[in-house]
């Protein structure tokens, strides 16, 4: 299932939501109201050695349940 960010327009919260098929009505996680603008999402490529990325990869339990480096979710300060 893809992850999809929004915006909603009454609110202007922004959030994430799986979408299982295109005619799943989204509601705002914050007011609940219907049609939410959906955003354009950015993607890291996947790198050939993911936990070389980050010198702290070794020792952060994120990364290690991610299979590598979680690029930065784990507060770790990336170069």
């Amino acid at each position: 299932m893809p992850v999809f960010e929004y915006e909603c327009r009454k609110c202007g919260a922004r959030f994430e939501a799986l979408v299982r098929s295109s005619s799943q009505s989204v509601l705002c996680e914050k007011c609940g109201a219907p049609d939410p603008v959906r955003k354009v999402s950015r993607f890291a490529p996947a790198s050939s050695s993911p936990k070389s990325a980050c010198p702290a990869a070794r020792t952060c339990p994120s990364a290690e349940a991610a299979g590598g480096c979680c690029g930065g979710c784990c507060h770790h300060h990336h170069s």
